[in-house]
Formats: C-alpha cells, sequence, structure tokens
C-alpha cells in the first residue's frame, strides 16, 4: 500500500482554499464586465435604431419633396400646352380668309 503524504494533500487544500476567494473575486469581475458590456450592446442597438429611424424620415421627406416637385412640373407643363392650344387657335383665325 502506498503512503500518502500528509503535507502534499495538505498543501493542495490550502492552495483551493486561497484560491477560492479569488476565483469568486473573478467571478464577480466577470459578470460586472457581462453587464457592462450588455449596456453598451443595448445602447448601440438604440442608436442604430434611432440612426435608421431617422435614415427612413429623411428618405420619406425626399420623397415627398420629388413627389410636389413631379405636380409642379406637371402644373407648369399642362399650363404651357393651354397657351399652345390657345396660340394654335389665335393662329388658325388668322389664316383663315
Amino acid at each position: 500500500m502506498k503512503k500518502r503524504n500528509s503535507s502534499t494533500a495538505g498543501s493542495t487544500a490550502a492552495s483551493a482554499a486561497d484560491n477560492s476567494p479569488n476565483t469568486d473575486q473573478t467571478e464577480k469581475l466577470s459578470a460586472k464586465l457581462a453587464i457592462i458590456g450588455g449596456a453598451f450592446a443595448t445602447l448601440g442597438d438604440f442608436l442604430a435604431t434611432i440612426s435608421a429611424a431617422l435614415a427612413l424620415e429623411e428618405i420619406v421627406e425626399q420623397d415627398r419633396q420629388a413627389e410636389q416637385e413631379k405636380n409642379e412640373q406637371q402644373e407648369k407643363i399642362a399650363h404651357l400646352q393651354r397657351q399652345i392650344d390657345a396660340l394654335k387657335q389665335q393662329l388658325e383665325r388668322l389664316t383663315k380668309p
């Protein structure tokens, strides 16, 4: 039978007991850092969402302006067409014998 060395077993137990407070502190620190990291990730997601909403509002505004400009151009073209038609009628009246 082998005999255990009591001094080796005792030093291993003492070593494990010494590491236990450090392990607990490391675990607590890791948990705190995980919470802080999660908070930053959430903040980043929030800022990305706000940025996307602002970009969407800008696109909607640009579309609205483009539609308004298109309508204005159509009105100008229609007005010019009416003027052309009126001039054609006047020209026909003047050229008739």
